[in-house]
């Protein structure tokens, strides 16, 4: 770690790829979710500090700028570090290097700790204790609200064991598989993602179903809604290929 910013080092498998031999944008953040876990351990703000008292970690907004997803072989480099927090709302950077430290994906999430039996986000979890603040040039301003909605109805998927995290809910990851799912493939043979911004609003918990609803606009929205509730809202942008 250096300067607060933890760094990953990654060669991108067939596990990661899509068709194309392009990182998928759901594999994108399970390294995200992995480095991030990662590095909350080193600042003290891990399991031991989270699980282990029954809370835990949650991300509520993340936004991103993808110059070029990373591709089949590709040696690359995550890196993460902590922006500002209030002792409520936590702020982390994210970048995505190759080996010549030129930038191919940027971003910037916001995270709380919820209590695992209320589910109510708590203030202040680790007891006056702030996460070191770190600032580098070129970062992205803070995930905002999306406004815009969603209305034709495209699928509804059935949340099953496969789906649920440690954190007994849909993992963060899962969500953007279901965004992924609102094209399909001959879509992505001519598009590529530009930018991707979601807002998480509410969790998702085994058995519960999720209606996936799109937008024809620019850009793209795709909401994931249950009884009528919209859990979560994403905008995308695509360059054509």
């Amino acid at each position: 770690m250096k300067n607060n910013v933890f760094e990953y080092e990654k060669e991108i498998t067939s596990i990661d790829v899509d068709f194309n031999l392009d990182m998928k944008l759901s594999s994108l953040f399970i390294y995200f979710q992995e480095i991030a876990c990662l590095h909350a351990e080193e600042l003290g703000v891990g399991n031991d500090a989270t699980i282990d008292k029954d809370l835990h970690w949650i991300i509520t907004r993340f936004n991103l700028e993808i110059n070029r997803m990373p591709r089949y072989g590709d040696k690359v480099v995550f890196k993460t570090y902590p922006g500002n927090n209030n002792n409520f709302f936590y702020y982390r950077h994210f970048i995505v290097t190759d080996k010549k430290d030129n930038v191919l994906v940027k971003g910037n999430s916001v995270w709380a700790v919820i209590d695992g039996k209320t589910r109510q986000v708590k203030r202040d979890p680790f007891n006056g204790y702030s996460l070191p603040i770190c600032a580098l040039e070129g970062e992205l301003p803070n995930p905002e609200k999306i406004r815009e909605t969603a209305t034709d109805y495209l699928f509804t998927k059935k949340i099953r064991y496969s789906d649920i995290d440690l954190n007994t809910h849909l993992n963060n990851t899962r969500y953007i598989e279901l965004i992924q799912d609102a094209f399909d493939l001959d879509f992505y043979k001519t598009h590529k993602i530009k930018s991707f911004n979601i807002n998480y609003n509410a969790e998702f918990k085994a058995g519960d179903e999720v209606s996936v609803y799109t937008s024809n606009s620019n850009p793209v929205i795709v909401s994931g809604r249950k009884d009528d509730k919209e859990h979560f809202v994403a905008s995308l942008e695509f360059k054509k290929i």
